[in-house]
């Protein structure tokens, strides 16, 4: 298996590439094994998921697998380019970086509060020139605030962050964090989302479904090369008011951990 191994990935060149950052293992004794995906991802071990790597890299990741260390370097490289110029990284950012400019895709949307049923069309395309795909969701009013919101998965090049920053109004104004957003990450590439992330559609703030709460878990399963989002959208919410809850529900009303007793 190894051999066989050795000889799929030997490039013309004549060498055997570190899967991680493709430099050249000069030594076949050298060379290391190992996932690409999670094991309690993929379920089994085949040869189709094991890559090779330096022995360098090998010992460096640790209890990660290929996939995820390379990841792991990407990330920290992203956020130190944009910290020496004096950035915060947000969830636009990793939009741009994985897809480059084909993000921010428009939106249509029709609610009719009669059947409390909105009918969403996602454009895949900036143009509007794709026939669109269209879902149709049920829609809830909180009985606190009058609001109204429904629940859906929706395509993540179809998201935006929720505010410019310097505007009057930035409904998320928080950073990303690196080491948040890499143990997301790692959870969220095997694990399911307990909490979809928050969002809103509003007409006079553009076509596009925006995320105001919620952007790590958005952005780490953008990272992790996910499509889609789960996500609990308001419909032309009152902005003030739903950011001053976001703001107390992260400040004096932030859910306690689990006490040690608890866990085990």
């Amino acid at each position: 298996e190894r051999s066989n191994l050795i000889s799929k990935y030997r490039q013309p060149d004549g060498f055997v590439h570190c899967f991680i950052d493709n430099d050249i293992i000069e030594n076949d004794k050298d060379i290391h094994f190992d996932h690409i995906e999670p094991f309690a991802k993929v379920k089994e071990t085949t040869l189709d998921n094991i890559a090779p790597v330096c022995r360098g890299h090998n010992l460096a990741k640790k209890d990660m697998t290929l996939s995820e260390y390379r990841d792991k370097l990407v990330m920290e490289k992203l956020f130190q380019e944009y910290e020496s110029n004096g950035n915060q990284l947000k969830l636009n950012d990793v939009l741009a970086f994985k897809y480059s400019n084909n993000y921010g895709y428009p939106i249509e949307y029709n609610f009719d509060k009669s059947s409390m049923k909105i009918k969403i069309k996602c454009f895949q395309d900036r143009d509007k020139i794709e026939i669109p795909g269209e879902e149709i969701y049920q829609v809830y009013q909180c009985p606190a605030s009058d609001m109204y919101y429904f629940y859906a998965l929706v395509h993540t090049k179809n998201i935006l962050n929720d505010g410019k920053e310097g505007s009057e109004l930035e409904m998320q104004p928080r950073p990303l964090k690196l080491e948040h957003l890499w143990d997301l990450y790692r959870h969220l590439r095997i694990n399911t989302q307990l909490q979809p992330s928050i969002c809103r559609v509003d007409r006079n703030d553009g076509f596009n479904i925006l995320v105001f709460d919620g952007q790590h878990k958005a952005a780490a399963r953008i990272w992790a090369g996910f499509n889609k989002i789960e996500a609990k959208i308001y419909i032309e919410p009152d902005k003030l008011k739903l950011m001053r809850t976001n703001l107390i529900a992260h400040d004096k009303l932030k859910q306690l951990r689990f006490y040690s007793s608890i866990l085990a």
